[in-house]
C-alpha cells in the first residue's frame, strides 16, 4: 500500500509534536525537580508544569523512573565526549591533554555551582530510599565513567583517581550548599568560594603533566 504526500506529512508532523511534548515534558521535570527536589516530585505535577496529562508521561516514559532516567541520559549534567573530541585529542601533548581535561572539568564544576536540578537528584542519591537512591547514582556514575575513563594517559598520573576525588568533594559540597550548609566555615552558594574551587582544581590539572611520581 503507497502512502501519498498528504499522509506522510501528517506521519512527520506527528513525529515532530511527539518530539516537541517529550521535550516539554523533560523541560517541566526540570523546573519542577529545582524547585522542590526530587523526593517531593510526582508524575501528576510534571503533567501540570507542562500542561499535558498524565497519561502521556506513561506513554512517552514508562513512569516516575523512567521520566527521570531519560532526563540524566539526555541532558547536560555531565560533559560527553563527541566523535571530534576523540578525534582532536588523539596525538596532544600531556601539558594540552591536562588542558583539555581542565576544561571540560569546568562544565562539572559549573553545573554543580548553577544547577538547582542537579543538587537536587545528586541529594536523592544519599536521601531518597535506598534502591531509588542507588539507581540514580549508578546512572550518574555511569556518565561520570565514560567520560573520565577516555581521558587520554597522563605519565604516572591515575587519572580516573583524581576525578574521583575532585568530582566527589565537589558532590558532598554541592550536597551541603543545596542546605544552605557550610564546610570548613565556607558558604558554597558564595560565588567567590566557587571561583576559589575552580581556580584550585585548575592549579592541580595543569601542574599533573609535571608530576615525577619517582621523586615524591
Amino acid at each position: 500500500m503507497s502512502i501519498n504526500l498528504k499522509d506522510e506529512k501528517v506521519i512527520l508532523n506527528s513525529k515532530k509534536n511527539s518530539q516537541v511534548t517529550r521535550q516539554a515534558i523533560l523541560n517541566s521535570f526540570r523546573a519542577v525537580v529545582a524547585r522542590k527536589g526530587l523526593d517531593q516530585i510526582s508524575i501528576r505535577e510534571v503533567a501540570e508544569e507542562a500542561g499535558v496529562s498524565a497519561v502521556l508521561i506513561y506513554r512517552y516514559f514508562g513512569g516516575l523512573y523512567g521520566l527521570i532516567t531519560t532526563f540524566i541520559q539526555d541532558s547536560d549534567l555531565h560533559p560527553k565526549w563527541g566523535r571530534l573530541d576523540q578525534l582532536f585529542i588523539k596525538g596532544l601533548t600531556e601539558e594540552n591533554i591536562s588542558k583539555v581535561w581542565y576544561l571540560h572539568f569546568r562544565q562539572v564544576i559549573n553545573n554543580h555551582r548553577e544547577l538547582k536540578e542537579y543538587r537536587e537528584i545528586l541529594k536523592a542519591t544519599i536521601k531518597s530510599d535506598q534502591e531509588t537512591g542507588m539507581k540514580i547514582g549508578n546512572l550518574l556514575d555511569d556518565q561520570l565513567v565514560d567520560f573520565f575513563s577516555n581521558v587520554p594517559a597522563v605519565k604516572n598520573v591515575d587519572t580516573q583517581m583524581i576525578s574521583t576525588l575532585l568530582i566527589g568533594g565537589l558532590s558532598y559540597i554541592s550536597i551541603l550548599a543545596s542546605d544552605n550548609k557550610q564546610f570548613m566555615h565556607m558558604d558554597f552558594n558564595s560565588e567567590d568560594n566557587w571561583q576559589r574551587i575552580d581556580s584550585a582544581i585548575k592549579t592541580i590539572l595543569l601542574s599533573l603533566n609535571t608530576t615525577d611520581e619517582s621523586k615524591v
